[in-house]
């Protein structure tokens, strides 16, 4: 029950920093990017709507994402990461990211692991899945899913 309310938190807190990030979009008139800026005309209207905050910030597109909520009076900085899998030992994974950053990511021994929807073992995920990781800061993954082209 303790772990489903921490997630319940850090997914409100997820929502809450979307809308914050675009609060920030549309004050500045620009979202800066490394490579380009993206005027708000550019901004995709799915930003106004706030399912579409998730969708947009999460979609596809995503690489990594860190996002900062309070559980029981504590920050926590929860870190997503998602990628392609290089490399899959027995407690990490190294996934190659959207953005050709590659990151090595240190699994917990009791963390939750889904393959394809399903409960899995870490070695179950093969190179080449869409591996999305959640940790709690520099702590190991505690949620890894994979999604594999079924064979």
């Amino acid at each position: 029950m303790r772990g489903q309310r921490i997630w319940s938190v850090a997914l409100a807190g997820a929502a809450a920093a979307c809308v914050l990030a675009t609060a920030a979009v549309v004050a500045q008139g620009s979202l800066a990017s490394p490579s380009r800026a993206v005027s708000v005309a550019q901004v995709p209207e799915q930003l106004e709507d706030p399912a579409g905050l998730g969708r947009f910030f999460f979609g596809p597109r995503l690489s990594r994402a860190e996002i900062v909520v309070t559980i029981a009076g504590a920050p926590h900085v929860f870190r997503i990461d998602r990628g392609r899998a290089r490399s899959v030992g027995p407690d990490a994974i190294e996934l190659l990211e959207r953005d050709g950053t590659v990151v090595s990511i240190p699994v917990n021994p009791g963390g939750r692991i889904r393959v394809n929807g399903r409960a899995a073992p870490l070695t179950a995920i093969r190179r080449g899945a869409t591996v999305t990781t959640v940790r709690d800061g520099d702590s190991p993954a505690a949620y890894v899913a994979a999604i594999s082209r079924r064979r």
